[in-house]
Order: C-alpha cells, then structure tokens, then sequence
C-alpha cells in the first residue's frame, strides 16, 4: 500500500472514503480542487502542520491554492488602527507589511518543499490599487489576475502561495484582506472548495461550540467577529452556488478534504424543493439524472405509483424519494450527481429527511460506494439477498418488513 495512503489512514482513520474523494478531486480542472485561506495566527502556530498537510497533497498531485494573512505579527509591529475591521495602513507601515509578510511567506514555502511538496509566492500574478486612499492609506483591492500563469505553475507541480501583499502596475505594495485575496481568486477559479483556516476551528454559537453544518439561506445568527465572515461568504456562495465553503482548523484540514463528516463548520447554498404531489415535477429532467446518476435506465413505470415526496435539488442536482410501502416510509432513491459529491448536499438533504420521518428504511447493494455515509447515519442494518437493508428510528425492524423490502421490484430494467 502507498506510504502516503497509510499516513493518511493514521491521520484520519476514516479510510473508505479516502478513494472516493480522492478519485474526485484527481478528475478535477487546474486551479478548480481547491482555495486554502490561512488566518496569520493560525499559519504561525501551526506552520509545520500545514506544510506537512500541503506537502502530503501535492504527492497525490493535489495543487491547492494557498493565501496566507500576517494579523497577528502585524498586530506587534503596525501601528494603524481598524477602520471598519480594516486596519489603516500608512506609507511607513507598508513597509513593515511587506518585510513581515514576505517573510512569513517564505518560511511557509520552504517548510512545504522540507515536506515533500513544492510551492511557489505568486502574488505578482494579483494587481490592485488603492481601496480608498484617504479612509485607509496603503490598503489596496485586487483589479487583476494572471490566472494563466497561476494555472501553469499548478500544471508544473507547484502550489500556489498567495500573502496580503500585493502591488500595483508600478510595483507599490499595498496592504490587502487576505479573505478578499481569497474570494477574488475563488471568483476567477471558482473551485470546489474554500477552505478558511482559523483558531476557533469553526463557527461558533452562542455557547462556544462549533456548529457543524450552516446553510444559508437558512441560517441567520452569528457571534462575533464570524459575522463579517459569514456575509462575505454568502456573496460568494450567490454567485456560484455549486460551491462549498469550510471554515475548520490547522489539525483537521486533511480529515475535512477526504472525509464526509469533517470537524468544522461546512457551509453551503442548497435548495431543496420538497414536493408531496407530482404536479411541479420535471419528470424527463428527474429520469435523466438517476439514470445518470446510477448508470441504468428507470423501469418506464417506476414514477406510477406508491410515490410519497419528493426532495429534489433546485438544478436537478441531487434527489431523494419517499414511497409508502404498506404505510412504510421507504427510502427508494437517494442520490447526488457526481458533479455535486463532496459538496456536503447529500448530507444536507439528509438532514432534512431526518427532521421529516422519524423512522426511515431503505436498501442498497452491497457493493453501493454509499454504505459508509449510510453505515453511519441508521440505527440497524442487516443483509439480505446481496442488499443492506437500512433503518433509522428504532433499534430492530420485523422481519416482514426486512422482507418486503428485499423483495421490492428492481426500479431500473434488468440489464441495463
């Protein structure tokens, strides 16, 4: 086995899922796997952490784009103040910015290669000017990007490293936010991921614990300074609503890329249209995606009868469907586009049915890739005629039931 596959085994101790993500993100575009923004503090304390994780990717020829923020050396050393969580930046302390910064960005870079990776500091491939010169002095907006050359250090092995420095066309360095260094390349890539590395490890509620799953357009509280994350957020998620955001700690990076569960907070954009009657259904659109998504063909009958909700994506993404079996409440479809897997969508929709039905049953092959995500999620499980046969909400189901659903009709034609 791949020396690196098993450090990753140790790391995680979530090995099923490794392959499937793994695979994913290999099929993935240049510049599109991911965008990993690291808050200062968080880059100092765990430098080796980091590195150790961005080398570890780099040998599975995963190419994050990495930015980087000074806030806390910077805090030591600068002497401007926050002018709307802006810190005013005049022309001596620009300077002071650049040595900290380049400084830190070099440490990182040499500390990834000592880790087996490769890097490169290519924030000459950003142009900015000037925010607004007479509010905040030396801060800058980023009005360009070079991303083919970005693109081509990634086809070469190189991560790309990004700072809160960046010049102007005559090369005067400005100050700038890194999590506004961050949504601009995320808007110019626009990958399947942005990751924000922080202390608190996640977002956090009013008791100081991390909440694990935040979907916006559900979601409206937030606690601190997380609020202006959280809104700068959400603009990115309107504006490409495929995407994820995580926000998690240094430790648990390589466990929130490869696994469904993560330890952070993952944040998402998903509409899920809940329909109890066929009325509002596109059928060709729904029948084209399980066939796609199962690699089969539906039975021509399979939306006739017993068919009790539906749960369907907003872009006919991801579905779930609810029958009644003799007053069951069967699960008989559940399934995400690959497009979509690794998003957290299938999670979410879980979510949903778990608050609509108390107790739920439903089947999958034994060699369905999914049985992890559902070994997790059911309360029993037992095997039946080259099927696990799942529930959640009580601790046995009878064995008629078991039956009946082993022996429900196959929903794609025989062969296909």
């Amino acid at each position: 086995m791949n020396q690196e596959l098993l450090k990753f085994l140790k790391k995680t101790k979530f090995a099923k899922e490794f392959e499937l993500f793994l695979e994913q993100y290999q099929k993935t575009e240049s510049g599109k796997f991911a965008i990993i923004k690291i808050s200062g503090s968080t880059l100092e304390n765990h430098i080796d952490s980091i590195s150790e994780d961005i080398g570890f990717l780099n040998k599975f020829k995963l190419y994050p784009i990495v930015v980087h923020g000074a806030g806390a050396a910077l805090d030591k050393a600068v002497s401007g103040t926050k002018i709307n969580g802006i810190r005013y930046t005049s022309s001596d302390d620009i300077k002071k910015v650049r040595v900290i910064t380049n400084e830190l960005t070099a440490r990182l870079i040499h500390k990834i290669k000592l880790k087996g990776g490769n890097a490169e500091n290519m924030s000459n491939c950003l142009e900015c000017d000037f925010l607004d010169k007479e509010l905040y002095g030396n801060v800058g907006k980023i009005i360009n990007v070079n991303a083919e050359k970005i693109l081509n250090a990634i086809r070469e092995g190189k991560t790309p490293v990004f700072s809160n420095v960046v010049s102007d066309k005559n090369g005067n360095p400005f100050n700038i936010n890194a999590d506004s260094v961050a949504q601009s390349l995320f808007n110019h890539f626009i990958p399947k991921r942005l990751f924000f590395i922080t202390e608190t490890g996640g977002v956090l509620d009013s008791e100081n614990k991390i909440i694990q799953h935040i979907n916006l357009s559900d979601f409206t509280d937030a606690y601190g300074g997380m609020l202006f994350k959280l809104k700068s957020i959400k603009s990115i998620m309107l504006a490409h609503p495929n995407s994820a955001v995580v926000i998690t700690s240094a430790p648990n990076l390589i466990k929130e890329i490869f696994t469904i569960k993560g330890s952070g907070t993952f944040i998402s954009n998903f509409q899920i249209n809940k329909f109890e009657s066929k009325e509002n259904v596109d059928f060709a659109k729904l029948a084209d995606m399980l066939n796609s998504a199962f690699n089969k063909k539906l039975n021509s009958n399979y939306f006739d009868k017993n068919i009790k909700a539906f749960y369907i994506h907003n872009d006919y993404k991801a579905v779930a469907i609810i029958k009644d079996i003799d007053k069951i409440d069967y699960l008989c479809k559940f399934a995400v586009m690959p497009s979509h897997q690794g998003t957290g969508l299938a999670k979410y929709i879980w979510d949903i049915l778990n608050k609509d039905y108390k107790t739920l049953i439903w089947r999958s092959r034994s060699t369905n890739l999914a049985n992890n995500f559902y070994n997790s999620r059911c309360t029993g499980m037992v095997k039946s005629e080259g099927w696990h046969i799942y529930w959640y909400g009580r601790k046995y189901m009878p064995i008629e039931f078991i039956e009946k659903i082993t022996n429900i009709e196959e929903s794609f034609i025989t062969g296909s």
